[in-house]
């Protein structure tokens, strides 16, 4: 995809072979092949994979991420739950979350200084509620689930 922010731009496609370890990427008019550890997610599709993950409470897990054509190995902080109240939605209990992202990611150096926080219900449907994000030149965004369907299950 294709990513702007400020001025920054840059676009990459990346296809993953779990059976070969290996992505490839289309980056800048260059075709990349590299050598990615099992599990390995995109910068957007880790978050996908983090709510399939059992964590605990005052905890760290690591992702596989290949991102700018290096792999790295992302760190997500799990802090303490609370209720969490939304309305429409409903009243949760919710783990407070903080992904660690040394790479640049969809938030232009927003990562590794503790600037991302979010909240994920601790039910089977694991569902992003809130994130709070702080964008340079921007400052701090915040988002909140407003309408939840459920999907067949």
């Amino acid at each position: 995809g294709k990513i702007r922010e400020g001025r920054n731009r840059f676009g990459e496609t990346s296809q993953y072979d779990p059976r070969a370890g290996e992505m490839t990427i289309q980056h800048q008019g260059q075709t990349i092949r590299l050598a990615v550890p099992p599990r390995t997610q995109d910068p957007v599709s880790c978050g996908y994979f983090f709510r399939t993950l059992s964590v605990k409470e005052n905890s760290s897990v690591f992702i596989p991420v290949q991102a700018e054509g290096k792999n790295w190995n992302m760190e997500v902080k799990t802090y303490g739950s609370k209720s969490v109240k939304i309305e429409k939605t409903g009243e949760f209990q919710a783990l407070e979350t903080e992904p660690i992202m040394l790479f640049r990611g969809i938030f232009s150096r927003a990562g590794g200084k503790g600037e991302i926080q979010g909240l994920i219900s601790l039910d089977k449907r694991r569902i992003p509620l809130r994130m709070s994000v702080k964008i340079p030149v921007l400052g701090r965004v915040s988002s909140e689930v407003t309408e939840y369907v459920p999907g067949k299950e």
